[in-house]
């Protein structure tokens, strides 16, 4: 029983099994032996067949929905197949009108195509009818000098189809019966090339006539007939010819009229100028009768006699005002440093040379810049009409304009012309600025500072501006260079040279007060250090001052006068500009260096003789010896009334800017002396009360000295100040720590020092605080 047992469940379970995966979603060849896996699967298997279950009772349940609505969708059916026909005949109907469409539209290009064709038959007609008439027209227009008639006639025959009146000549004039034969047709055509011939002859006779006796008028009634006669590169040459014996007419009577004393200027003005006027006169000429696309021509017919009259005007100018000697004598002896400025070489002389360099080359520039405009508007004019007409050249290139002017000797002489402004300029630059600093005098209004200055920064404003008035970007380039070449070799060494003796140490109150009395002298003794000391520094205030205002100026200058200018040239020249604030930056730490030593020195030496009586103070204060003090410790009293004198004596001596410093750099000094001479006072809380109230009537009377922010300075003895008025070494607690809202300028070790200060705190109490 039991061996059938046990058969029965094995034969049940290999049941299970064979079902399992025969509806297993792996297949029916997957076997599953593990009794669990059979158990997981049986158990998917029923959710799923309730899932079923349900689905088959929801259908169930809107059967008679289902119903209704098939119903409904049969009683369509009628309908949809009387709408199938209907669509059937529209379609057959759309079908039949498209293929209408297509023979109606290919008739419809056929008839076009006949069209086309046949106004081409007639306009061709029309021209071998005309042909006869342009030989009448053009004849009885010579015989009577009418030029414009004849030229009228002769560009109707010459705009004819040639290939089809050749071919119409050849096939004997099968055009119709009105029109010639072939031998008529021939003769038609040589009879009108003979008059075309005669005409230009004609028209050449009377232009060269016209040209000769200066009649304007009459060159332009005849030039205009060339374009007629598809003349055009031929009828440029000669308006080009006579515009160029116009410009060399007017130009030789200037010339021969300021022949005793010439302004090569004006005579470059005029010149330049004239071709200007000429080329605005005539462009409304070119381009309404040559078309677009020939302006190049008058262009470059003109810069020619520009290279001509032009040249003339700047090796007459080069030759008298002698610029070859006047090169020659900006050797480099003279541009050395410390050279003594070149005999024979008159400053106020070149001065005005330079000048004139400027206006030759402004005057130019804005031509040229003229020109371009001109260019760019005839490269327009042909890019919009597509194609020069008939005939014509083809379309200019943008980069022409270059093309010219690289080639032109006008231009470079007007490049070797700045290449010798430039050199001239830096002499002129260097000669100047040596004799200013050789003439320095203290200022007679009482002003701190010397003559230098002014005059220096003058002679580089000047320099620079008649620079950028050239509107060469290479030549502002180089004056800029210069600039702050000759302020860092020439003038930044003689600033530094009167003050390498240093400020004096001894006895600054007596010198300061001395020279408070003698201030605004002319002939104070050069020997006096320490007011030398202190000019030195507010000429350097100033200079730096001037560097910065310098290079704004030059900024603003360039970005007016070079505004239409290419974008590689202003970003030279921005970039030229920006080195005037690296200049200006050394003036400004060759001024901290000044006051670096006039404080870490003079001033230091001064102030530790008040700051040392400070350890001889007691801060064990009783009640009675607070209500004594008045506010203020005899210490600190001392102390403020000894830094107003300094302060006091400096003033009148320095400049606003300097002073300022000053009272800066001093604080700076004054606190260190402070916390090192706190290091060795003892304080109960009574001194901490009296140290603070002192603390606060220094950064009151200081602050009260200066248009400057110094409390920020004596931050840290502010708060060495808050850690002595401490009623207990536990209350650090409150000031301490990323929620006290405190940013604490001393270290842990500082606050335990300055903490030890106090005779009333306990040594282990302070060693135990978590800082």
């Amino acid at each position: 029983m039991m061996a059938s047992g046990e058969g029965g469940r094995s034969g049940r379970s290999g049941s299970v099994r064979a079902d399992v995966a025969a509806t297993e979603d792996g297949g029916p060849g997957e076997q599953l032996d593990n009794l669990d896996e059979i158990r997981q699967r049986l158990q998917r298997l029923r959710e799923e067949e309730h899932k079923q279950d349900a689905d088959l009772r929801s259908a169930l349940s809107h059967a008679g929905d289902m119903e209704v609505k098939i119903a409904s969708l049969q009683s369509l059916q009628p309908k949809l197949a009387k709408l199938f026909l209907t669509a059937k005949d529209l379609s057959e109907m759309v079908g039949s009108t498209c293929a209408l469409a297509e023979n109606v539209s290919s008739k419809v290009r056929e008839l076009d195509m006949a069209k086309g064709r046949l106004q081409s038959t007639i306009q061709r007609v029309d021209d071998l009818i005309d042909l006869r008439t342009c030989v009448d027209g053009a004849q009885a227009a010579l015989n009577q000098d009418k030029f414009e008639e004849a030229a009228g006639h002769i560009h109707r025959y010459l705009n004819f189809d040639q290939e089809f009146l050749a071919a119409a000549v050849h096939n004997g004039g099968a055009a119709g019966s009105d029109v010639a034969d072939g031998d008529g047709l021939s003769v038609s055509a040589e009879t009108l090339e003979a008059a075309k011939r005669d005409l230009e002859q004609r028209i050449e006779q009377r232009f060269e006539a016209a040209a000769a006796s200066n009649n304007a008028a009459e060159v332009l009634r005849y030039v205009k007939l060339y374009p007629l006669l598809h003349l055009h590169h031929q009828g440029m040459h000669s308006l080009c010819r006579f515009l160029r014996q116009r410009i060399q007419h007017d130009h030789d009577a200037r010339f021969r009229k300021d022949e005793g004393q010439r302004q090569y200027v004006k005579l470059l003005m005029s010149l330049l100028e004239q071709v200007a006027k000429v080329v605005e006169e005539q462009e409304p000429v070119v381009e309404t009768h040559f078309g677009a696309g020939y302006m190049p021509e008058l262009v470059k017919a003109l810069l020619q006699e520009c290279d001509v009259r032009g040249g003339q005007i700047l090796d007459e100018f080069l030759r008298v005002r002698q610029c070859d000697q006047l090169l020659k004598g900006t050797s480099p002896r003279v541009q050395s440093a410390g050279g003594d400025e070149t005999p024979g070489v008159d400053l106020k002389m070149l001065d005005g040379l330079l000048g004139e360099l400027t206006q030759c080359m402004s005057i130019t520039a804005m031509f040229f810049r003229f020109l371009s405009r001109k260019m760019d508007a005839d490269q327009q004019r042909v890019t919009e009409a597509g194609a020069v007409q008939s005939g014509g050249p083809p379309a200019p290139k943008p980069e022409f304009l270059t093309t010219l002017l690289r080639a032109s000797t006008f231009n470079r002489q007007l490049q070797e012309l700045a290449g010798q402004y430039i050199a001239l300029e830096q002499h002129f630059l260097v000669a100047s600025v040596r004799k200013a600093i050789a003439m320095q005098t203290r200022q007679t209004d009482g002003t701190p500072v010397t003559t230098v200055v002014d005059d220096v920064f003058f002679l580089l404003q000047k320099c620079c501006h008649r620079a950028v008035s050239s509107y060469n970007p290479d030549c502002v380039c180089a004056m800029i260079n210069h600039v702050s070449s000759t302020l860092l070799t020439e003038y930044l060494p003689a600033i530094q040279a009167r003050a390498e003796k240093g400020y004096p140490t001894t006895d600054l109150a007596g010198v300061l007060q001395s020279k408070l009395q003698s201030i605004g002298s002319r002939n104070e003794s050069s020997s006096d250090t320490a007011t030398e000391y202190l000019v030195v520094m507010n000429d350097t205030e100033v200079s730096y001052e001037y560097t910065s205002k310098l290079k704004n100026d030059l900024s603003s200058g360039i970005q007016q006068k070079f505004q239409h200018s290419p974008a590689k040239d202003k970003s030279k020249l921005e970039s030229c500009v920006s080195d005037l604030s690296a200049t200006a930056n050394t003036f400004q730490q060759t001024l901290m260096g000044f006051m670096n030593e006039l404080c870490g020195k003079a001033l230091r030496s001064q102030l530790r003789g008040f700051v040392d009586a400070l350890p001889t103070n007691s801060f064990e204060l009783s009640e009675d010896d607070v209500t004594g003090f008045d506010g203020q410790s005899p210490f600190m009293a001392s102390l403020v009334t000894g830094v107003q004198g300094i302060l006091r004596n400096f003033k009148p001596l320095l400049l606003s800017n300097g002073y300022n410093r000053l009272v800066a750099g001093l604080v700076d000094q004054l606190v260190v002396l402070l916390e090192q001479a706190l290091g060795h006072v003892s304080f109960n809380r009574l001194g901490g009360l009296q140290f603070d109230r002192d603390l606060r009537s220094l950064v009151t009377s200081v602050s009260e000295a200066t248009q400057w922010p110094v409390r920020d300075k004596f931050a840290r003895l502010s708060q060495v100040s808050t850690l002595l008025n401490l009623e207990s070494v536990a209350e650090l607690a409150d000031y301490w720590g990323p929620t006290s809202g405190v940013t604490w300028r001393l270290s842990p070790s500082e606050v335990r020092k300055v903490l030890s200060l106090r005779t009333d705190f306990s040594r282990p109490d302070i060693d135990k605080l978590r800082l």
